[in-house]
């Protein structure tokens, strides 16, 4: 028994030894690599001719130059992100490892990278600046090298490259034409990329992680935000309105001189970046415009019909208005970073404490808290919304009301109700908003701009045999897979701005017109990018002879 107690000490203290070292060892190569990025701006910026550096070298690891790892695209895209105007960059970014075991350390793109199991960190930044409406991304690619740890020394490997503005081409310069700037990064550290392009530049950061890929947008410019539809769709899929099973429509009403029962009016206006298609006696109440086509059959729009490509009407259709190939629909630009820099601040800096309807950071349970549930002004953050049967009254009537939420948001059956008149509530949701079995959301006298409930590029909306007043703003692009359902029943009395769009089977939106011309960010900074800086410089990497 004893011998066995003792080999099993020495076996759990060989493991700690080891542990030990391979965590100094990563350490080590931190060190190295930050003293070898440093070293890489030097040369690539014609700063020095060539720089010796140190490699991390030992037995238990191996260090390795790859000059086709990873990947730099960078494009120009038109307004809706669809349409590449031009490719200027698209090329391997190359990189160094060190890999001790399932952990590594990384130099790629000018940055240091470390990786921990499925987990990626950066280590030390990229060359990448953001200021003002200037971005800059001076890229040293690894062009070539086998050096394998130890000595090594970085030198040029051709001349340095002036991409983004180009003296020699009069159609790359300053300041910017296109709308949109996409830069992607494929690569195994993609996530920490993300994390430093949100962190750098506050754009829309958007992750594809099938394909190892992150990229960032910027726009050019700040597209016109303010509301004037009952429903936009920003996506450039197929927008529908299908009456089959109950009527589907849209229309309007003025809160400022009602609730929705006593202000009805003809002011449903939609608008969609993509097609539209009618039918089974849907009705728009209201104008339509569509940057593709639209297509009718057996429907009615009580206005003028715009479109972008075509327009066909069959079968008892009719445009009671004008028609007219005149269609500019200029979506408005996702709000992942807005809503994430909201939640984050949430979780930071709350009032969950203040109010006996929060246990730490969810609602109290119903065998805690068995009455329904208030949220006075206040700031909120919460895992999830479970409600479990309960009402949820959030009282505006001393000041806003703030809360973010890190999962989806969903109803099924239960009620929200948005009391008083002193502020707004505003509810930040980065996953799917679901509302189905009867739900109720709803505000004093139809005011819908007493709640607005934001959404990422890639949220399901969903408001099925549910009742919803407020604003839904979940604006997508051409990276994203939003969608809305607004059906079975299902009505929105505010506005809705989401991605591909279907109402159906008595699904209605009815415009409340006292939200015309309100910026739904309340007037938040969008990053912008006027100027644009890109260059790169090709380095080579071989041990030291």
């Amino acid at each position: 028994m004893s011998l066995l107690v003792i080999s099993t000490v020495v076996a759990v203290g060989g493991t700690l030894v080891t542990d030990r070292q391979a965590d100094a060892d990563l350490r080590s190569a931190e060190t190295a690599f930050t003293n070898f990025a440093s070293k890489a701006v030097l040369v690539s910026s014609g700063e020095s001719d060539g720089r010796t550096v140190t490699l991390p070298r030992d037995t238990r690891a191996e260090t390795a130059v790859d000059p086709d790892q990873g990947r730099l695209l960078i494009e120009l895209r038109n307004e809706t992100g669809v349409g590449v105007e031009e490719t200027l960059v698209d090329r391997p970014l190359g990189g160094v490892t060190y890999r001790h075991g399932g952990d590594a350390v990384v130099y790629e793109g000018g940055g240091v990278w470390r990786q921990e199991g499925d987990r990626t960190r950066m280590i030390s930044p990229p060359p990448v600046h953001y200021r003002g409406t200037t971005f800059t991304m001076p890229v040293p690619v690894i062009e070539s090298g086998d050096a394998s740890g130890g000595q090594a020394l970085i030198s040029p490997a051709g001349p340095r490259e002036r991409i983004y503005p180009d003296p020699s081409d009069p159609d790359r310069q300053n300041p910017l034409s296109a709308a949109t700037v996409d830069i992607t990064v494929e690569s195994d550290y993609y996530e920490a990329w993300g994390r430093f392009f949100e962190s750098r530049t506050g754009g829309s950061v958007s992750y594809d992680h099938g394909n190892d890929r992150v990229t960032l947008r910027l726009a050019t410019d700040d597209p016109d935000r303010q509301l004037r539809d009952a429903v936009a769709g920003t996506s450039t899929s197929r927008f529908e309105i299908l009456g089959a099973g109950g009527s589907a429509f849209t229309d309007g009403y003025n809160s400022t001189e009602g609730p929705y029962a006593e202000s009805q009016n003809e002011a449903g206006r939609v608008a969609t970046a993509g097609d539209i298609r009618l039918r089974g006696g849907a009705e728009v109440f209201g104008d339509v415009e569509a940057d593709g086509s639209i297509d009718m059959r057996g429907s009615t729009i009580y206005g003028n019909a715009s479109y972008g490509n075509s327009i066909d009407i069959r079968g008892n259709a009719e445009v009671t208005g004008w028609t007219a190939e005149n269609a500019s629909v200029t979506p408005a630009r996702p709000v992942d970073s807005f809503l994430d820099a909201e939640r984050s601040s949430l979780a930071d800096d709350n009032d969950n404490d203040e109010v006996d309807a929060i246990n730490g950071s969810r609602f109290a349970s119903a065998e805690e808290h068995p009455d329904d549930l208030t949220l006075p002004a206040g700031r909120y953050s919460l895992e999830r919304a479970d409600l479990e049967g309960r009402t949820l009254t959030i009282d505006v009537s001393d000041g806003d009301v703030r809360l973010g939420l890190d999962r989806n948001l969903v109803l099924d059956g239960e009620s929200i109700e948005v009391v008083g008149d002193g502020g707004d509530a505003r509810v930040f949701v980065p996953r799917n908003i679901e509302m189905t079995g009867g739900a109720t959301v709803e505000t004093d006298g139809d005011v819908a701009s007493r709640l607005w409930v934001y959404g990422t590029r890639d949220v399901t909306i969903e408001v099925n045999n549910a009742d919803f007043t407020g604003v839904l703003y979940a604006p997508t692009d051409s990276s994203g897979s939003g969608t809305v359902d607004v059906t079975s029943g299902g009505t929105v009395k505010g506005a809705v701005v989401g991605g591909q769009t279907t109402l159906q089977a008595g699904g209605t939106v009815h415009f409340d017109e006292a939200l015309a011309g309100t910026d739904p960010l309340h007037g938040a900074d969008v990053p912008q990018v006027t100027y644009l800086h890109i260059s790169h410089a090709p380095i080579h990497v071989d041990n030291r002879r």
